[in-house]
């Protein structure tokens, strides 16, 4: 089975959760790692 993570992403409402989390899935996508 391979290796699995989980990354929480918390905030208050309209603090860029949705921003940084766009940000992170573009950034692991360019070095090829699934999202």
């Amino acid at each position: 089975m391979p290796e699995r993570h989980l990354i929480v992403i918390d905030g208050l409402d309209g603090s860029g959760k949705a921003t940084q989390t766009a940000l992170l899935a573009e950034y692991f996508q360019s070095k090829g790692i699934p999202v």
